[in-house]
């Protein structure tokens, strides 16, 4: 009886815990996006889809942001086969700093490490 009081007083404290963001630190090798509540950020990657590879978003959900779009613009529009870049917007929902860290990967390749990484360090402010 007293073992479950205790766990169910101590159940909000952590949950409330695996509510938080993620605390790192930055490398100082980050991109860095000062934004405001409010406010969308844009993140530009260059890509080239048609070698079957594809930037994802691999950091954990935020609270702080929120993924709104992403394109992909070719360097030489109507050229087959040519790179480009590739745009994530977020809109930003909170203060904080939140780190969106993406790799670069063929989607169906399991088990196989990215060809290149990047992260972006969002700093918002109210």
């Amino acid at each position: 009886m007293r073992r479950t009081m205790l766990i169910m007083l101590m159940l909000p404290v952590l949950l409330a815990g695996c509510a938080r963001e993620q605390v790192r630190q930055p490398r100082g090798d980050e991109q860095v996006l000062p934004a405001r509540v409010g406010e969308s950020v844009t993140v530009t990657l260059a890509a080239n889809p048609t070698t079957g590879y594809q930037w994802q978003l691999v950091s954990p959900a935020s609270a702080l942001v929120r993924f709104v779009a992403r394109d992909f613009v070719a360097a030489t529009p109507g050229r087959i086969g040519g790179g480009g870049t590739e745009t994530w917007r977020f809109a930003t929902i909170a203060p904080g700093t939140v780190f969106l860290d993406f790799a670069y990967v063929r989607p169906w390749e399991t088990g196989v490490e990215p060809v290149q990484r990047q992260t972006v360090l969002v700093e918002i402010v109210p």
